[in-house]
């Protein structure tokens, strides 16, 4: 097994942040669509199942959005973790020392 090439390897911090930013994002734009015209509401309502406080006032937007940071940046560094561990251990991504 060789060392991870360093261009093939996620900041996993970093990735976590940038994913965070990006599920909050998507979920203040798709709360705004629900509010003003009646848009996704099927997936808010599946939203508002899994963030607890999340709803379509302004109050449970601020609450979803917090949850969306949460869990945007959870999911970011697990998957950045795993995605580090099966580039280091791919052959095509290994460097001769």
């Amino acid at each position: 097994m060789g060392h991870a090439n360093s261009s093939t390897c996620i900041k996993v911090i970093a990735f976590g942040c940038a994913n965070a930013i990006t599920w909050a994002i998507l979920l203040l734009v798709v709360s705004i669509l629900g509010l003003l015209f009646g848009w996704g509401i099927p997936v808010l309502g599946v939203t508002a199942s899994l963030f607890i406080g999340f709803n379509l006032g302004w109050l449970g937007i601020i609450i979803g959005l917090i949850w969306a940071l949460v869990y945007g940046f959870i999911f970011g560094i697990i998957f950045a973790s795993i995605y580090n561990a099966i580039a280091s251990s791919c052959a095509c991504a290994s460097t001769e020392d």
